[in-house]
């Protein structure tokens, strides 16, 4: 899952993006979000552990801009923060709003893991990459990608 995660956070490296660059990471209970956003924050060089956000609702991850002795496959990181949202215990996108999303999603140098999208529908997510995750056995795991 986390290998997954580094080669596609690689294969979209030369992307140019007028926002940040969001990946909604749905899939059920135990499905490997929080494992994809843990294979994001790897990739770009985060040096602290990547945790569930399900009860803070959002974490915000920095980037150092010095190779980072943990960064695996991003030759140049334009991202100076990794945020991490786990949208479970929303009603709505309003409530995501009032977070601070649309702020968050303007940032060039916001790479944005998002759970659970489905909880927050309406929110403009046109530009999203979409990972889709299924638990088909309790050590296989699909990943569908969508780029958009």
């Amino acid at each position: 899952m986390r290998e997954a995660a580094q080669e596609i956070l690689a294969s979209l490296q030369d992307s140019s993006r007028d926002n940040a660059l969001i990946f909604t990471l749905s899939g059920e209970l135990g499905a490997g979000k929080t494992t994809f956003a843990q294979g994001l924050a790897e990739a770009l060089g985060v040096e602290e552990p990547v945790v569930s956000p399900t009860f803070t609702i959002m974490r915000v991850y920095h980037i150092p801009k010095s190779d980072s002795p943990r960064r695996v496959r991003l030759q140049d990181n334009p991202f100076a923060r990794l945020v991490h949202i786990d949208a479970y215990r929303l009603g709505s996108a309003e409530e995501l709003l009032r977070l601070g999303w649309e702020e968050l999603a303007r940032d060039t140098e916001n790479c944005i893991a998002l759970e659970w999208p489905e909880r927050v529908e309406g929110l403009p997510l046109e530009h999203a990459k979409r990972v889709a995750l299924t638990l088909v056995t309790d050590t296989v795991h699909e990943i569908n990608y969508h780029k958009n």
